[in-house]
């Protein structure tokens, strides 16, 4: 047997080998991070931070992303289960989920940026725009916004099925599927790391101002927020990109004539850039460590919480030392009298 059809029998097992032991790990770590990201910008010293909102938005999206779409990627390659089975409108919530939070949370990103930007200004007028009710407002109108956009899911998404009678999830076919690889290409490969870019070169620059200049000062939580947003932006580019490319060369080359190694070769390279693309929404956290006020302020939230612990069981203990039950209460009265007598 060659190796090439050697490589047909293995490729599959791999799939199925890293869905169920690597993609579970990818989950768990993704909540780990999400769920500790959240902790931390509940604080009030980060809640009340227009980017600070902007990150805790972004987590939410994240936390929900990777519960839905990375477990429903986990039951179809791993188990050969479809979570949406024969109903339609499970699998047209599916995609609307994955459409509208990975949207929201790079769109959270580069609301964080364009803040970054604002707050590193020296035109003091635009900071009228970093305000907590400014922020609550873009955070409320955007949602709505993208929700309204994305419905579209619900008609165009269909169960189509294969020449064995095996239903799945697909986009109905023609104008419909070029405008969704259009649209993607240009909201979240073109346009959203543009600004991105834009945005965070432009905020470098004010910093770098901003240190010259001693009469315009950034506040330590900004400062840090500004290299978390930059972190960000970093992994998100760097991460996004092996899908992108598979998109673009599998477009390419659509019409060619294709074998069973191509299919095979190709359903491994997506399934590898699809892991890539999970990354950013599982690393929140331990990007966010990146900045030090985010470390200062998971350190402090640690401590006390830890300090809380042990003040409750010291709590418990000296309750329980002094706590006086009734038959303790007759026997001391009983030895009382006895030495009265």
């Amino acid at each position: 047997m060659s190796l090439k059809n050697n490589l047909i029998i293995i490729f599959p097992y791999i799939i199925k080998i890293l869905s169920r032991y690597l993609l579970p790990f990818i989950l768990l770590f993704g909540n780990i991070s999400c769920l500790l990201s959240l902790i931390v910008f509940f604080q009030k010293s980060m809640r009340k931070n227009p980017s600070g909102l902007y990150f805790l938005s972004s987590t939410l999206c994240n936390i929900i992303f990777i519960n839905t779409i990375i477990t429903s990627t986990i039951l179809y390659f791993g188990f050969n289960i479809d979570p949406s089975g024969n109903i339609l409108i499970i699998c047209q919530i599916q995609f609307y989920i994955g459409f509208i939070t990975t949207i929201l949370s790079s769109t959270f990103l580069v609301l964080a940026s364009i803040d970054r930007y604002i707050i590193s200004s020296i035109n003091y007028n635009n900071h009228r725009f970093s305000t907590h009710s400014m922020a609550i407002k873009f955070i409320f109108s955007i949602t709505i916004f993208w929700c309204i956009i994305h419905i579209h899911s619900f008609f165009f998404i269909i169960k189509s099925k294969d020449n064995n009678e095996i239903f799945y999830c697909t986009l109905k076919n023609g104008v419909y599927t070029f405008i969704i690889i259009f649209y993607e290409f240009i909201i979240h490969d073109l346009l959203t790391p543009a600004l991105m870019i834009l945005f965070s070169l432009r905020t470098i620059i004010n910093v770098r101002h901003v240190m010259i200049n001693p009469i315009s000062r950034l506040h330590s939580v900004d400062r840090q927020l500004i290299i978390i947003m930059l972190s960000q932006c970093f992994i998100y580019l760097s991460f996004r990109l092996p899908l992108l490319i598979y998109f673009i060369f599998n477009y390419i080359i659509k019409y060619s004539k294709k074998n069973i190694h191509y299919w095979t070769n190709n359903i491994i390279i997506f399934y590898l850039s699809l892991l890539c693309f999970f990354i950013p929404y599982c690393t929140f956290f331990f990007i966010n460590l990146m900045s030090y006020s985010f470390r200062v302020e998971f350190k402090r939230l640690t401590k006390n919480l830890i300090r809380r612990y042990f003040k409750k069981i010291r709590k418990s203990k000296k309750h329980r030392h002094n706590q006086v039950y009734p038959m303790e209460t007759i026997q001391r009265r009983a030895r009382l009298e006895m030495t009265l007598q």
